[in-house]
């Protein structure tokens, strides 16, 4: 009983040793030389005791409620290290069938953003195609309306302007022909959105695009139609026009010849009538003079008649070069120029010399 006793008195020194340790400064704990009385004495002074009177606790406390925090997260670790193989599957089972669910939702959500995305690019692109016809339709009208401005600036033309206007209403057929083959295929895909509708465009956008259709296809047709005609009434135009002063020309030279014609009788029928009067004997000289009097008289009375003719055709024959001098070759203008010029000398002369003959039988 007596050495169990020591044995006890011997722990608790121990114990109350350390707890002296840790309170004790590091320059405490430096100290050499410290014994056990002193260490004895320590304990038994009541300076040393921590106090609680103010709510403070002793570090030793502290450092217990430090332990008993820790020792729990140890144990918890421990328990999952040594938790049995069942539950581990359990675990695992548990966590696969989450990321299962969460790939199926992942999946589930793309596939609706697909449809929704798949619904607005068919209603988006049954839109622009829409678009796409009313801006063919556009053209198609842009150049009937040229082609009308052009059959209308063709009225009281030169052949060259009308050669001109007829080389722009080519470009422009040129132009609505090359537009069959958009106008064919813009059809064409509006036919299998039509036959194939989705439910997710509107009614009125398909109403729309069918409107547009069968207006595009129709205005292509008599657009075709009004430039065709539009191109022929031109070239008729030109080839009219061509024929009119074709014929405007041959008149005037017509009326030239048939002058001169007239002055070459005329001059003869004067020469000749003179030389048989002076040939004819007659034994009274003033009925003689008085004969080729009356006749030089008679040629000027015609020559005279006959000049507002000549000047008619000179000044229909300058009008007629002034206004086609585009449409008439140069040649031709020289032509009738120099048939004016050669009536306009045979008249003078004629006209001169019958009027001296006239004065000097006078």
């Amino acid at each position: 009983m007596v050495k169990a006793a020591a044995a006890v008195e011997s722990a608790s020194e121990n114990r109350a040793t350390e707890t002296l340790l840790l309170k004790t400064s590091p320059n405490e704990k430096g100290k050499k030389g410290s014994s056990k009385e002193d260490v004895q004495e320590n304990i038994e002074t009541p300076q040393l005791v921590p106090s609680t009177e103010k709510g403070e606790e002793a570090p030793y406390s502290k450092q217990r409620k430090k332990n008993k925090n820790r020792s729990p997260k140890v144990k918890d670790a421990g328990q999952k290290k040594l938790l049995p193989p069942e539950n581990r599957d359990a675990d695992v089972a548990t966590t696969t069938n989450l990321v299962a669910d969460k790939t199926n939702l992942e999946q589930s959500a793309k596939k609706l953003t697909n449809g929704q995305s798949a619904s607005g690019t068919a209603r988006q692109e049954c839109l622009e195609h829409d678009q796409s016809i009313v801006a063919l339709a556009s053209m198609v009208r842009h150049i009937e309306v040229q082609l009308k401005q052009q059959q209308q600036q063709s009225v009281g033309r030169s052949l060259i302007a009308l050669e001109d206007i007829i080389r722009q209403a080519e470009t422009l057929d040129l132009e609505l022909r090359d537009l069959e083959t958009e106008v064919n295929r813009a059809s064409v895909t509006a036919e299998q959105m039509l036959k194939h509708q989705q439910d997710d465009v509107p009614p009125q956008l398909l109403l729309a695009l069918e409107k547009d259709k069968e207006s595009l296809a129709r205005g292509y047709e008599a657009a075709r139609a009004l430039s065709a005609g539009i191109l022929q009434s031109l070239k008729d135009h030109k080839e009219s026009r061509k024929a009119a002063i074709t014929a405007e020309k041959m008149r005037l030279e017509e009326q030239v010849e048939d002058l001169l014609a007239w002055l070459v009788e005329t001059e003869a029928h004067m020469s000749g009538g003179m030389l048989g009067m002076d040939n004819t004997d007659q034994a009274d000289t003033e009925v003689h003079c008085d004969q080729q009097l009356s006749l030089c008289k008679d040629l000027q009375s015609a020559l005279t008649a006959r000049s507002n003719e000549v000047n008619s055709v000179a000044f229909n024959i300058q009008m007629f070069i002034s206004e086609q001098a585009q449409d008439l070759a140069p040649q031709q203008s020289r032509q009738l120029l120099r048939q004016l010029q050669q009536l306009q000398r045979t008249f003078h002369r004629a006209l001169c010399s019958m009027i001296s003959r006239t004065n000097v039988r006078a």
